[in-house]
């Protein structure tokens, strides 16, 4: 067997499927091929139909996101914002054509926009998928692969019962999703040591990823996929996951070098780790690497130097529930020995 941690999901529902009533069929949502189409679709019907004029997004932020809806005919307005130094002010235009994009940063931090009276707030909950359930805004939407081992798949809500887009399926995008999944199940293959060449199924993933920002994406979700996704047992995943970052963060606590999760020690997406310079988070990333343990970054390309240099010091460690307590404790032990050598 071939033991990594991070990365993709690998094809795995065996221990996480459900016969009873799914998550999904507890309020009517919308599925979209992506997150990012979820999202176009919303703004195109806000558009449309509201005159909406100005989306202001984040400044830190996943902006292929950002360019995947600049297509469309608002103005995009970045506001300052980022999880690391939080504010709840941002300056915008507080109208009924204004729409403002609140991201739940890794089920950890959101803002607080109970004051705002005109505009439209819409949700990215992405990083928080079962929070949609308290959401107050106007509308949500997320990613569903980021939480969920399924290829595609993004989620439109309304909390407020407004009117949500509708998708078409294509060809192209179900060919996207079969290849996805493809991947997904040869990185099976190869952590059970059916293969022994892993580009195969990074080349798959690699490819899919670019091919998320087409335009075509802007379809719905295969049935095939939605199948796959109202049987997995979403409280049973984030349980899991939970039980692991509540270990982690309990056993990271002795490393004063680094910063968890903002100091937050309640329910989140993973770890978010914080190193205290740019030379020391490359230093760790190169370290764990070494090590089979493959981090994310959150997101890379900022535009501002200040995001820059922020998401330039952060790493994101998946804790998901792929990883028993055993695996926690060695990527914990690889952690403390970086920083006891350091």
């Amino acid at each position: 067997m071939n033991k990594e941690f991070g990365s993709d999901f690998h094809y795995s529902y065996k221990e996480i499927t459900i016969d009873e009533k799914s998550f999904f069929d507890s309020i009517n949502f919308v599925f979209s091929f992506s997150g990012r189409s979820g999202l176009h679709g919303i703004l195109k019907e806000g558009i449309s139909r509201y005159g909406w004029k100005r989306i202001y997004f984040p400044s830190y932020y996943c902006h292929s996101v950002v360019d995947f809806v600049a297509t469309l005919p608002v103005e995009i307005v970045l506001y300052s914002c980022n999880p690391f130094e939080f504010f709840d002010r941002i300056d915008f235009i507080d109208s009924s054509q204004s729409v403002i994009i609140n991201v739940d940063f890794f089920g950890l931090k959101k803002l607080n926009l109970s004051s705002i009276k005109e505009a439209i707030i819409i949700e990215d909950l992405t990083h928080n998928i079962e929070s949609v359930l308290h959401s107050t805004a106007h509308y949500c939407f997320g990613s569903l692969r980021k939480e969920l081992p399924v290829p595609v798949g993004g989620f439109c809500y309304s909390p407020k019962n407004l009117e949500l887009p509708s998708f078409q399926s294509n060809f192209e995008s179900d060919i996207l999703a079969s290849e996805k999944f493809a991947a997904m199940i040869l990185k099976r293959e190869y952590l059970y040591g059916g293969i022994s060449d892993k580009d195969i199924y990074r080349g798959l993933f690699e490819k899919s990823e670019d091919d998320f920002n087409k335009l075509y994406t802007n379809s719905a979700m295969p049935e095939w996929v939605k199948s796959l996704l109202f049987s997995l047992d979403v409280k049973k995943i984030n349980t899991l996951k939970q039980v692991n970052i509540d270990f982690a963060l309990r056993e990271l606590k002795v490393i004063n070098q680094l910063k968890v999760n903002f100091n937050n020690t309640g329910k989140s997406f993973g770890l978010i780790l914080e190193c205290e310079t740019v030379l020391v988070k490359n230093q760790l990333k190169d370290y764990l690497v070494e090590n089979k343990i493959y981090p994310a970054i959150l997101w890379p390309n900022q535009q501002n130097d200040n995001d820059i240099l922020l998401a330039g010091k952060m790493l994101f460690l998946h804790m998901d529930y792929r990883y028993s307590l055993s695996d926690i404790k060695t990527i914990i032990f690889k952690l403390q020995n970086f920083f006891n050598h350091e």
